[in-house]
């Protein structure tokens, strides 16, 4: 009598080999769909860059025919860009004038000042710091003068101005030691031509520092003894 055949064996078989054809067909489709996914990933990311470059393209040109037209060359962003304001094709930006102040030496001091407030006023100066920006344009005599009051803490700026200009629109006939002594006050070392008289004979002229470092002042000598009434000048 012959071996019996297995027949559950047999079964199971033809089970595993139909298990793995269908796991075989289910990776090859998987694969397929990875690859078709892949491709149309890549077919998208093209179309963005040349969607990108399109675009580019157009901003150049639109650029281009915008500068031709005589407007200003503006540098406008690739991407993301906000909106820009509607401005007629001959629109053009006003530019200000660039003013320079005039360096001050000491002399013609009501002309210079008057330029100086209107050059703040034109661009704006806070009124605090027009002392301080006015310096840098001191020059010669006036540099060193205001380096002395400084030095000497006499920068009481208002009394100071007004004393000066009271001084020098005043017709000679009233320039009295009246006003002198007032701005004796506030410049101790104010000093006129008449302090500096010595003896040295008829004629002769002498120069002397007095007050701040080089600020040279002319003396006559054999000079007649003033009256009370003598005008005195600040040197100019």
């Amino acid at each position: 009598m012959g071996p019996r055949k297995d027949s559950t064996s047999d079964d199971s078989n033809t089970t595993i080999a139909e298990q793995l054809a269908q796991l075989i067909a289910a990776t090859t489709a998987s694969s397929t769909t990875s690859t078709q996914t892949a491709n149309n990933l890549a077919d998208l990311i093209q179309a963005t860059q040349n969607l990108t470059m399109k675009i580019d393209d157009l901003t150049n040109h639109v650029v281009v025919n915008h500068l031709d037209d005589g407007s200003p060359r503006q540098r406008s962003p690739r991407r993301h860009h906000s909106p820009a304001r509607h401005r007629s094709p001959n629109h053009r930006y006003p530019r200000s004038p660039k003013i320079n102040l005039p360096h001050f030496n000491g002399s013609n001091a009501l002309d210079w000042i008057f330029q100086a407030e209107n050059f703040f006023s034109y661009y704006r100066t806070p009124v605090e710091e027009r002392v301080e920006l006015a310096v840098f344009y001191f020059v010669g005599e006036a540099l060193s003068w205001y380096k002395h009051l400084s030095n000497n803490e006499l920068l009481d700026t208002n009394k100071g101005k007004q004393l000066l200009v009271r001084w020098s629109n005043r017709p000679m006939e009233e320039s009295t030691w009246e006003y002198e002594s007032e701005l004796r006050s506030v410049f101790p070392d104010f000093t006129d031509i008449g302090d500096n008289v010595n003896c040295q004979g008829e004629g002769a002229v002498t120069t002397h520092n007095s007050g701040p470092d080089s600020l040279p002042v002319q003396s006559l000598v054999d000079r007649p003894k003033r009256n009370i009434k003598q005008p005195a000048r600040l040197k100019d």
